[in-house]
């Protein structure tokens, strides 16, 4: 029986071939497309203006109806012929974008096919370097791809951009599944919808008119730029910053001034403190020297007075008592705590000294 036309025939066995078999295939994958080969350009010819009034009119006055028919005639086919290869160049342009994208489709399921496809392309790097020499050719296809080159992260593989070149869809949700690599923000390598993007990223106009932004963060933060504005029209020039890396700055600019707030009234606890420590100091300086002078003035009063030493009045409780409470010279001193003094000394002591 006939196989069925358009039906693949199914393999009876497996294909068993040394490993420098399958990485000269693997090179070969790479060259069905020449990558020297760069996309066709349009013909270099400026288009027609068709606004030329004083050629125009000049020749509606000087020339006949027969020339001014073969002219207007041959402006149109220089119009027409214009926009065709526009047109053209277009069409070969996305056929080359599928075809590339499909190639590097291709190769980044290699290494998932099978074990020995994974063991040639991890041996001498030679995976990388496919990447590497598909990613030069997909840089050719669109200005975007070329500048997103150069902003995307040091750190970022070839096969990393050519994932994100050939897939489709909306990293962070379901709801856009066509959108392509036009909607990647290769500052940041990834590719999100235009929802997802003002969710996920501020523009440096927004920053600027927020109050509660400064410049240092925002300032020396990684960037991409905006390939479309609010309403799905070009506008470059604009620097999307990732809203995530911003308000970590943020975080940290307010624990900074946290920390900032609590040393200041630290410093002026420790200040206040300081201050109240000296005032109680000098309070206790205060208070020292005047017991100090109340004990000299009783010393003084008690050795003019009475036959008595310093060393006696130690002797008495009364006394003792009355120097540590620091009691003042007062008339219930004399009428009450001095006898009391005098009758715990000797009589010796108790006498008057006489004057001289």
């Amino acid at each position: 029986m006939p196989r069925p036309p358009g039906r693949p025939r199914k393999a009876t066995h497996d294909v068993d071939l040394a490993r420098d078999c399958w990485e000269f295939i693997f090179r070969r994958f790479l060259d069905s497309a020449d990558p020297d080969v760069a996309v066709p350009s349009p013909p270099e010819c400026e288009p027609p203006n068709a606004n030329r009034l004083v050629e125009v009119l000049g020749g509606f006055l000087d020339d006949d109806e027969d020339e001014r028919f073969w002219r207007n005639r041959h402006q149109h086919e220089e119009r027409v012929r214009f926009w065709h290869n526009r047109r053209q160049h277009r069409k070969t342009t996305a056929k080359r974008v599928d075809f590339v994208r499909t190639q590097a489709r291709t190769l980044l399921a290699l290494p998932s096919v099978s074990k020995t496809f994974k063991e040639v392309c991890d041996e001498g790097g030679l995976f990388a370097d496919m990447c590497d020499t598909l990613w030069a050719r997909v840089k050719r296809l669109d200005d975007s791809l070329e500048n997103g080159d150069k902003q995307a992260p040091p750190t970022m593989t070839s096969a990393q951009k050519l994932r994100l070149f050939e897939g489709t869809g909306c990293q962070s949700c379901d709801n856009h599944p066509l959108i392509s690599f036009k909607w990647v923000f290769w500052g940041f390598g990834a590719r999100l919808c235009q929802r997802c993007m003002r969710v996920r990223m501020v523009t440096e106009e927004v920053l600027q008119r927020d109050p509660d932004t400064l410049p240092e963060h925002y300032r020396g933060l990684p960037f991409s730029s905006d390939r479309y504005s609010a309403y799905g029209n070009p506008a470059p020039g604009r620097k999307l910053y990732w809203r995530a890396d911003v308000d970590e700055r943020k975080s940290v600019t307010r624990e900074r001034q946290k920390r900032q707030r609590e040393a200041e009234e630290n410093e002026k606890k420790l200040l206040e403190k300081r201050k109240r420590k000296q005032f109680r100091e000098e309070k206790l300086s205060q208070r020292d020297g005047v017991r100090e002078q109340r004990k000299k003035d009783i010393i003084h009063m008690m050795t003019t007075t009475f036959d008595v030493t310093e060393a006696q009045l130690e002797t008495s409780v009364s006394y003792r008592k009355h120097i540590a409470m620091a009691r003042p010279l007062t008339a219930r001193f004399h009428r009450t705590h001095m006898r009391q003094i005098l009758d715990e000394l000797p009589e010796e002591c108790r006498r008057r000294r006489r004057k001289n």
